[in-house]
């Protein structure tokens, strides 16, 4: 079987203290973007954790699957003090934290339904596919 970690589908999996600073200590200009977007601190903390883990994995985890180290590493690198946890209070607020981070990485989405032929109609709502701007 092959292991998790050489599959096409990215996770977390354990990094070096290095590896953690590389990939998730956000810029003087993330935290800014994050503080204009968020009311609360934990909102900061979860648009930040999508921000990074997106640009990492390519896809916005849940956030309780982000591991512990992860989220105290942001947290350390914002300032926030340690019983602020990463969560969103609305389903409406994570959509529209995953919107953010998508145009502030020049994500675009676009309707793909897969297998349909353009003459069929579905009553199903099409699927979003993700495409990287450069």
């Amino acid at each position: 079987m092959t292991s998790i970690d050489r599959t096409a589908y990215p996770t977390f999996k354990r990094m070096a203290s290095r590896d953690l600073a590389d990939a998730f200590t956000p810029s003087d200009d993330e935290i800014e973007w994050a503080r204009d977007k968020s009311s609360t601190d934990a909102h900061l903390l979860a648009l930040m954790m999508w921000l990074k883990s997106y640009r990492r994995l390519g896809y916005f985890p849940k956030l309780e699957d982000v591991p512990d180290a992860v989220v105290e590493h942001v947290r350390d690198a914002l300032n926030l003090p340690a019983s602020v946890a990463a969560e969103v209070d609305a389903v409406r607020t994570a959509k529209r934290q995953r919107d953010l981070v998508r145009k502030r990485l020049g994500v675009k989405t676009t309707p793909h339904r897969r297998g349909a032929s353009p003459r069929r109609r579905s009553s199903r709502p099409p699927r979003l596919r993700t495409t990287r701007l450069t």
